[in-house]
């Protein structure tokens, strides 16, 4: 009894709870998420989450750069899709509703 309580012993500091915290900690790998897509009709807000307009066409210009065309009330907007972050929910833009109004009205 006394060799089997030993051996237990044993098997358990081969195995250090140290060592066994960590592979318990390890962070997950995630599951990929769904790539948003950035298509007309998506909604696209300003950098504070205030509503703009949305995406009307994503379309490729002379040089192959993505561009995105956006429908802001009566006006419409030409952008670098590289100036947009989105997911499937909206795209932003690194501006305010209020600095763009003021483009605008030049």
């Amino acid at each position: 009894m006394r060799a089997m309580v030993v051996l237990a012993a044993a098997l358990a500091l081969a195995t250090p709870a140290a060592a066994q915290k960590v592979k318990a900690s390890a962070p997950q790998a995630a599951a990929p998420a769904a790539l948003a897509e950035l298509k007309p009709g998506l909604a696209v807000k300003d950098k504070n989450g205030a509503p703009l307009g949305e995406v009307l066409e994503v379309k490729s210009d002379a040089a192959g750069r993505q561009t995105v065309i956006i429908k802001m009330g009566d006006n419409t907007l030409v952008v670098d899709q590289s100036s947009l972050t989105y997911d499937e929910a909206a795209a932003y833009m690194n501006a305010t509703l209020y600095q763009l109004r003021s483009v605008l009205q030049r």
